[in-house]
């Protein structure tokens, strides 16, 4: 893994155990994932405005974040369009002769 090889501590998601968690909220997928995701944020002590990328399903992922912004007033979660951080040119390696 490449953040072992860097010192960054590394988490495994089954840490969280996303189904304990279904089952404690009765299979509620929105109440079971925003349990998880505010364990990860406070057990990475992660504040601040936290942009938001990816390709889900529009409403289960705005039920989310709608439910994250309840239990995490103190974050701001936003949504960036095209182009944004992942889409930015990289430098590019030079070779040293």
């Amino acid at each position: 893994m490449k953040g072992q090889c860097l010192g960054i501590p590394i988490i495994e998601l089954s840490h969280f155990d996303l189904p304990k968690l279904l089952q404690e909220e009765s299979g509620n997928k929105i109440a079971a994932h925003a349990r998880m995701l505010v364990s990860i944020f406070q057990e990475l002590e992660i504040t601040g405005r936290i942009g938001v990328y990816g390709r889900e399903k529009q409403g289960f992922t705005l039920a989310l974040y709608k439910e994250l912004e309840s239990r995490l007033p103190d974050l701001n979660f936003v949504g960036e369009s095209t182009p944004n951080l992942f889409k930015l040119p990289k430098p590019q390696k030079t070779t040293r002769r």
